[in-house]
């Protein structure tokens, strides 16, 4: 959730604006965000209080009709891009391999939902640096 997000930091402030449910995931896994990454090539990046860094090189913005955003993020600690996805979990179905997929999903769905939580699937998938750079959403 340090990636996928479409937080922006006021920098005079450090105060972070967007999606209140974001920047409470954010705050609570004790990240900051840095809007000018060293990579030129890269969107932002952000570090975790234990030093965990990441840096994010492609964002696709929420889309009500996708029901979804995502991004394309490298972690200091893999060196590996990662595609991060995050959605309604009715429509993050559509883009999940089946064989990934909890098979207890759909209960669980039914259980967070029937307490009124706010539900969100989450789904990554690797990719060499080659698909990074021409990947569309």
């Amino acid at each position: 959730m340090a990636s996928n997000h479409s937080i922006i930091k006021i920098e005079a402030t450090n105060e972070l604006i967007g999606d209140p449910m974001e920047i409470k995931l954010f705050n609570f896994g004790k990240f900051t965000l840095n809007q000018s990454p060293a990579d030129p090539d890269a969107i932002f990046s952000f570090e975790s209080a234990r030093g965990h860094q990441g840096t994010v090189y492609r964002r696709y913005e929420f889309e009500s009709e996708l029901q979804r955003m995502s991004v394309i993020a490298k972690s200091s600690l893999t060196q590996t891009f990662h595609v991060y996805a995050k959605g309604s979990p009715e429509m993050m179905l559509n883009v999940m391999k089946s064989s990934s997929v909890p098979k207890n999903y759909n209960e669980m769905l039914k259980e967070y939902a029937s307490h009124g939580f706010r539900v969100l699937t989450v789904a990554s998938k690797s990719v060499n640096e080659e698909e990074m750079k021409s990947l569309s959403r």
